[in-house]
């Protein structure tokens, strides 16, 4: 089970494979701990053992047969742990590094909604878009969002030019481009699918993601 990471997400991570470790069918199964610290050092079974081919190692050595993926945001689920595990012959769940890829910028992902007839929110680039562009195109309400990000990390929802302008600098600072869209009110459902051969896509039952004191989503 791998969980931390280098993202933002790494506490978030860290939560997540707690619930798996809670949780697993221990009759089953015999997980064993990888958490990835953020500086990129690798413990294996609660030992230190150093950088990702340590750790590749040490999970070959204790007879890992497939990696329960916990990881969240960059590097966790962009493509770049799925393709690493795959030059080491490990097994792990979820999508391949393509389709992680894809999944895991939102730019790419509602261009490739989009391109299959799913109606996705008006946006804008920055850059190259300037900011009187985006006021014209969306209005305010606009949402700013870091493409690589997630559970509203890296995301601000501003009203106004003065707050637009901020946000721009501050989440810019850390990545090459920023997505802004319009603000969408609404309900948050997660739909999952699973493709399973041989029978195909299977659709998961709907979740809805409710916060503390929402009226809605963005």
């Amino acid at each position: 089970m791998l969980c931390g990471g280098p993202s933002l997400e790494h506490e978030i991570s860290l939560r997540s494979g707690h619930e798996v470790l809670e949780h697993i069918d221990r009759s089953r199964f015999e997980p064993v701990p990888v958490i990835l610290g953020r500086n990129g050092a690798w413990s294996v079974a609660d030992r230190e053992v150093g950088d990702a081919l340590a750790g590749a190692r040490e999970m070959r050595r204790l007879g890992v047969e497939v990696c329960f993926l916990a990881l969240h945001g960059p590097y966790g689920e962009d493509g770049r742990i799925q393709a690493f595990l795959e030059t080491c012959g490990f097994r792990y769940t979820g999508s391949g590094p393509g389709a992680m890829a894809v999944s895991g910028d939102k730019v790419l992902a509602k261009r490739v909604a989009a391109a299959h007839g799913i109606a996705v929110a008006a946006d804008r680039l920055v850059p190259p878009t300037r900011v009187g562009a985006i006021e014209e195109a969306l209005g305010y309400p606009c949402v700013v969002k870091d493409p690589h990000q997630g559970s509203t990390l890296g995301m601000e929802i501003v009203a106004d030019r003065d707050a637009l302008n901020a946000a721009i600098e501050r989440l810019g600072a850390d990545c090459d481009r920023l997505l802004v869209e319009e603000c969408v009110r609404g309900r948050e459902f997660t739909a999952s699918v699973l493709d399973l051969p041989p029978d195909g896509p299977r659709l998961l039952p709907l979740t809805e993601i409710r916060s503390p004191g929402s009226g809605g989503s963005a």
